[in-house]
Parts: C-alpha cells; structure tokens; sequence
C-alpha cells in the first residue's frame, strides 16, 4: 500500500491548476489588463456566467459563487 500513495499524489499534483491570476501592480503589463478590466479592489474574483466578486471571500462564499461541487461529503473524515 505505501507504494501507491506517492503515485496518487503525482496523479493529484498533475491534474491540478492554479486558477487564472493577475498581478494588477507589479507590472505595466498587469496594471493595463486591470485597467481594461475595471479591476477597482483587491482581489477581484470573476468566473464566467457569475457576478464579479470584489474584496477578500471566505472558502464557503466562494463554493457557493462558484457552483463547486466536490464530488462526495469529505467533511466526516
């Protein structure tokens, strides 16, 4: 069995992406897509089909803007 952990570990490390993400004042290049975008506070959340979100969410607002689903009730373990 201890074999099998480090491959679902790589499979789970591979599989995952950071979301899209813009620094709006580190760079001339970031300040003009958040400039484009109308970016007016820190962080600034948009996903497709969804209401802009602007300023500091907790994890729970945020599965709920999203429409995440995990797939199975993980809260008991």
């Amino acid at each position: 069995m201890s074999r099998l952990l480090p491959a679902k570990e790589s499979v789970w490390q591979r599989s995952w992406q950071p979301p899209p993400y813009v620094e709006c004042d580190k760079t001339d290049d970031g300040r003009a897509v958040c400039t484009a975008a109308k970016i007016r506070a820190f962080p600034t959340w948009e996903l497709a089909g969804k209401p802009r979100l602007e300023g500091v969410q907790t994890i729970e607002e945020l599965k709920v803007w999203s429409g995440y689903q995990s797939g199975g009730d993980h809260s008991q373990h």
